[in-house]
């Protein structure tokens, strides 16, 4: 079955939940006119014809890497991953 990118999205938002992070990239606000960027939000950019889990790092909308860029599986998988080793984290 090939992974969708609802789905991916789905995933990604667990993820910002379960590490209480803002689901949406921006505050519904501006500052100054300028979009306020939600740090620590993880979000998934498609460029290249890949796909990729960045973090939002700073207000200004920077970001980091949190994965290789890859397919919508690829990446779905390694969401999914870090999902479970919150889980498990936190069962202790």
């Amino acid at each position: 079955m090939a992974i969708t990118i609802n789905q991916l999205e789905g995933k990604v938002k667990t993820l910002n939940l379960l590490t209480n992070n803002k689901v949406d990239k921006y505050l519904p606000y501006k500052k100054g006119g300028s979009l306020i960027a939600n740090v620590g939000t993880f979000y998934i950019n498609q460029a290249y014809g890949g796909y990729q889990l960045e973090r939002i790092c700073n207000e200004s909308g920077g970001a980091s890497n949190e994965t290789l860029r890859g397919t919508k599986s690829d990446i779905y998988y390694q969401v999914n991953a870090m999902i479970n080793g919150i889980h498990i984290y936190k069962e202790g």
